[in-house]
This record gives C-alpha cells, sequence and structure tokens, in this order.
C-alpha cells in the first residue's frame, strides 16, 4: 500500500487489477447517451491528461485543468474539446494554445473522468480533488470522493495511446 500525501490528508492507493471506470462521469452527465464519449475516448483522454494535463489551483479559492499544445497541435484540443463536449480552446501566445475547465460543472466532469483512472502515483499527486472539492461546495454542488483504488493499464485499453500522444516525440 502506498501512501499519497496531500495538503489535507493522506491518501491510502491502491492497485488493483479492475478496469477503467468513467460510471460516474457518464452519470453525472447531463448529454444525451449518444453523445456521450465513447470509453476509449476517455481512456486516451486520462493518458493524454497524465502527460501534459495541469492542475492550477489558485489563492483566491478557483482552480483550473489545463492542457498547453503547440498551435500546430490546435486540432488535438479541439478533439477533446469536441468529444467531452465542455471547456473552451484559448490561444495562449501565437505558437501555443490552451483547453481550458474552469467551471464547475465542467471541473466536476473532469474530475469524474480522471478520479480512480491516474495510472502514475506522481500525477496522483498533482491531482488534487480536494481543491476542487472546495469550489464545488462553495457552489453548492456535491463534493466529489476521490477513488484511491488504481488501474493497472493494459495494451487493451486506449490509455498508453494517449499518454504517448502527450509525451512521445519523434526526432
Amino acid at each position: 500500500e502506498l501512501k499519497i500525501f496531500t495538503p489535507a490528508v493522506m491518501l491510502p492507493i491502491t492497485a488493483t487489477d479492475r478496469p477503467f471506470n468513467f460510471d460516474l462521469f457518464y452519470a453525472a452527465n447531463r448529454k444525451g447517451e449518444k453523445d456521450k464519449p465513447k470509453q476509449n475516448i476517455l481512456e486516451w483522454f486520462v493518458g493524454f491528461a497524465e502527460g501534459d494535463g495541469s492542475w492550477q489551483a489558485h489563492e483566491r479559492g478557483t482552480c483550473a485543468f489545463i492542457v498547453t499544445q503547440s498551435t500546430e497541435d490546435l486540432v488535438l484540443l479541439q478533439y477533446i474539446r469536441s468529444n467531452l463536449g465542455f471547456g473552451r480552446i484559448i490561444q495562449q501566445s501565437s505558437h501555443c494554445h490552451r483547453f481550458v475547465v474552469q467551471d464547475k460543472v465542467g471541473l466536476s466532469l473532469i474530475t469524474h473522468i480522471i478520479s480512480g483512472n491516474i495510472v502514475f502515483p506522481t500525477r496522483t499527486l498533482i491531482f488534487q480533488p480536494f481543491r476542487v472539492n472546495t469550489l464545488l461546495t462553495s457552489k453548492r454542488l456535491s463534493p466529489i470522493t476521490p477513488i484511491t483504488k488504481k488501474v493497472i493499464p493494459t495494451l487493451s485499453d486506449a490509455r498508453l495511446s494517449g499518454y504517448t500522444d502527450a509525451e512521445g516525440r519523434v526526432s
């Protein structure tokens, strides 16, 4: 059993052979069934988020989930936005764009995608559902209970592809 430290609490993290689970996301997502992203898209996104995703918590009590990419890869951010159905894309500079989730509903949904589906313990440290919960409860939304059982990825899921898309470089 591995203990992960967060500023508020120590969480025991247990690796299991369970598959990726997005049931809480599907239950919270108000889109019609045909418009909800498929399991393999969410698996890919988890891998991509582990590679290039960033959680930012601000002193003023707000937080954001951000993925930054070169303008050359803008189509990738548009793919994420269109499949998830939330978040926005902003131009950071002439060479850089960002996919940003800051609203309470979007943060709740992104948390449901990622919670319990992160593979790397170091990324679990960065993912701070406690900060997201502070924002959610202040907006009268239900807090999210962190899922502490970790997934062990396989070659049959799409996570590795997402992580490779985020971190892989061909030189």
